[in-house]
């Protein structure tokens, strides 16, 4: 009877921490997930943004070929010279860091376990 007790105890607190593992896992993806759509919203914005200023260009230099071709040469300058730059640089290394990070952070969860069960 005793023993039964100790077993049902121990099976207690492992599902208590596979509980609070699922409960951590769930706030990292709810926080992941804000990060994103808050990503996507920037996105939207700035191509929001592009398409109003096409649209201003076309609309102020449509008669004037040259206007026009200046006009499409600044915002060529600005959206697709500086963005090109910017994105190649930073956010492949740091997706890289942070899943790199997140496999190690796993697999340590998983030592831990089997060492747990291993000790009791």
């Amino acid at each position: 009877m005793d023993n039964e007790s100790k077993h049902f105890k121990v099976v207690n607190e492992n599902l208590g921490l596979i509980v609070k593992d699922m409960i951590l896992k769930r706030e990292g993806m709810q926080k992941e997930e804000a990060e994103t759509i808050a990503k996507i919203k920037k996105q939207e914005n700035f191509k929001q943004q592009f398409k109003d200023e096409v649209h201003e260009v076309l609309d102020k230099n449509i008669a004037d070929y040259k206007k026009l071709k200046t006009g499409i040469k600044r915002l060529h300058r600005i959206y697709v010279l500086e963005e090109a730059n910017k994105n190649e640089i930073g956010e492949t290394d740091l997706d890289e860091e942070h899943n790199e990070m997140r496999r190690s952070m796993e697999q340590n969860i998983q030592h831990m376990r089997l060492s747990l069960r291993k000790g009791k």
